[in-house]
């Protein structure tokens, strides 16, 4: 059995070649697909491009895990998007909920796991964008306890200037719980992030009070700077900002994380490329260094 895109595929290109179809289709007596069915099959590789685009991007292997939050939003806006177009029929409009309602199913608690959330917070493209409140604070929460566990250096502290005024201002008793292309996904994703930016407004002991705010200070100063754009690197601008240093220790472990296995079966399938009936002797340490070789090789370029 196909799988589903590989099917989109074969649509897709029985679109392309609609006139050769129908012409060889009348020269050999052969029934003829009618205006309505063509009109529906286009409608349907409309609806499912986004899914396509969407997998490429999670399957590739510069991706993280920051990404998939704001790909199943997207997703869930070109379905909108259809849904409320007036050439979406009935039969449409119920295909578009039961994907909706699946989409829900399957990844609905994605805001609730600390390892997308945060890995979306921390990634410079998306940051809030794509939170309430109530997560918002929940994902703030786990960072501050994340440095405060992985932060226990005092030079790290003491490197942070938090103004007095600021670390009055944060002074809080209470931490609250409280036609598609190929380039659609992208494109509505950006218009999604160019939107009007989020609002951040920003008790035992001296020492346990003084590191809450510090944490805190430094947290809403990450959330108030601006978000660079879809095509930036975030990695690069982890890099660069050094002044976020003790969040930047946790950006690279949740940012360092796939959103897929596919790079890991790609590494698979190149390893049984080196092995063959005319090297089945070959060792696996210099196997081993033969597919390094083949996966960083550009990186040297």
């Amino acid at each position: 059995m196909c799988s589903w895109n590989s099917t989109f595929y074969m649509m897709e290109r029985m679109i392309k070649i609609q006139d050769s179809l129908c012409l060889y289709a009348s020269k050999h007596n052969i029934p003829q697909i009618s205006t309505e069915e063509w009109l529906q099959l286009k409608k349907l590789v409309t609806i499912l491009q986004p899914f396509e685009e969407v997998t490429r991007n999670l399957s590739d292997s510069n991706t993280s895990i920051s990404s998939v939050i704001p790909l199943i939003h997207t997703l869930k806006c070109t379905l909108q998007i259809e849904d409320n177009k007036p050439d979406t029929n009935e039969r449409f409009k119920s295909i578009i909920k039961c994907t909706t309602d699946q989409l829900n199913s399957r990844f609905g608690d994605l805001y609730s796991n600390n390892y997308f959330a945060i890995a979306t917070y921390l990634d410079p493209r998306y940051k809030m964008k794509f939170f309430n409140e109530v997560v918002k604070e929940m994902i703030e929460s786990k960072l501050i306890s994340l440095l405060d566990d992985g932060n226990k250096s005092p030079n790290i502290v003491e490197n942070i200037d938090v103004p007095a005024e600021k670390r009055a201002r944060l002074a809080s008793p209470v931490l609250g719980t409280s036609g598609y292309t190929k380039s659609s996904v992208q494109t509505i994703l950006s218009n999604i992030l160019s939107s009007d930016e989020d609002d951040t407004d920003s008790t035992d002991k001296h020492a346990v009070f003084d590191k809450f705010v510090i944490w805190k200070s430094l947290i809403n100063e990450y959330s108030r700077e601006k978000r660079i754009s879809m095509n930036e690197d975030p990695l690069l601008w982890w890099k660069v900002n050094t002044k976020f240093k003790p969040l930047n220790l946790i950006a690279r472990q949740y940012l360092s994380c796939p959103p897929s296995s596919v790079a890991s079966e790609q590494l698979f399938s190149g390893a049984g490329l080196i092995y063959d009936p005319l090297r089945n002797r070959l060792e696996a340490d210099k196997a081993a260094k033969l597919l390094f070789i083949k996966y960083n090789l550009l990186l040297l370029d």
